[in-house]
């Protein structure tokens, strides 16, 4: 009997944790990143907006702040495109932050903050940005919805997404959720959006919103898009459970690491009666300074 619950709480807690395994990219909005750009700082993003020269820059157009672009090529950014890269706000970082030795602040910091380093949450980058044509599909998705959530307010969907309770796994920032009483979110791929209006459970499940261990089973929801500010949820008029979709795999072009710092070594001076350190001999294996007493004066008379 111990055997057989000690293997039912093994294959739950895998679930449970194949639920919470973060996806790669976040699909968002211009919007969102400026509403909450510290749930978005350092992460992959893709948003889907135009974007537009300022200078010598490159810019998201529309925004209330200004989110720079740092692309090698431009000519492929059109008005359908996808904007992918590394999300950044410029104040969080140090100016002197080896990471980002290859980019040039300067212009950024004149067009944007009079020359002078900004302040958290004021000025933004995409770096290693690429861009990717895509239209919005026929049939709304949870990605459609994330990426674009202004072309279906007001409109009815239906969407399959995997539930992920009351945003257990950070799928969407943590103040920007809604306030009823079993509000939870649907992901699928790389986006994820909150449904309110209904309590998730159904023919053949009822689930707990605020247990991972009820993370993970795909639903079918519908209902009508709402968005206020960068908030955009699905008011639910029904819910089913649901098969996993066939996702199509997006390609993502990761940027280049920026180089590491050289290792330094520091000698020291040999004090009497104190160990004297001397330079190891690297190995894969070990990376510790070896320590050697040598004998006093006095032994050695």
């Amino acid at each position: 009997m111990r055997r057989v619950l000690s293997g039912v709480l093994t294959v739950l807690t895998g679930a449970a944790l194949l639920a919470q395994v973060p996806t790669a990219r976040v699909a968002t909005t211009p919007e969102a990143l400026v509403a909450a750009p510290v749930f978005f700082h350092g992460k992959q993003i893709v948003v889907r907006r135009e974007v537009e020269p300022v200078g010598s820059l490159l810019r998201l157009a529309a925004t209330t702040k200004p989110i720079y672009v740092l692309s090698r090529d431009s000519t492929g950014m059109s008005r359908d495109s996808e904007v992918r890269g590394e999300f950044w706000d410029i104040g969080r970082l140090e100016r002197t932050d080896s990471r980002f030795s290859n980019v040039n602040f300067q212009p950024i910091l004149d067009a944007s903050a009079n020359g002078q380093w900004p302040a958290r949450d004021q000025v933004f980058m995409i770096v290693g940005a690429t861009a990717v044509e895509s239209p919005l599909p026929a049939e709304p998705t949870i990605r459609a919805l994330a990426l674009a959530p202004e072309q279906y307010v007001g409109k009815g969907v239906s969407v399959t997404g995997r539930f992920r309770g009351a945003n257990l796994f950070a799928d969407l920032p943590m103040g920007a959720g809604t306030k009823g009483r079993w509000d939870f979110v649907l992901q699928s791929a790389d986006a994820a959006i909150w449904v309110t209006g209904i309590r998730p459970r159904g023919r053949g499940f009822d689930l707990d919103i605020n247990s991972r261990m009820d993370t993970g089973r795909w639903l079918q929801v519908a209902g009508t898009v709402r968005r206020e500010g960068a908030l955009a949820w699905i008011d639910a008029t029904s819910i089913a459970a649901a098969a996993a979709p066939t996702d199509t795999p997006i390609e993502v072009t990761m940027p280049t690491p920026p180089p590491q710092p050289a290792p330094g070594v520091v000698f020291s001076t040999r004090r009497s009666g104190k160990p004297t350190p001397i330079a190891p001999a690297r190995s894969a294996s070990s990376s510790r300074a070896t320590w050697i007493r040598r004998p006093s004066r006095t032994a050695c008379a």
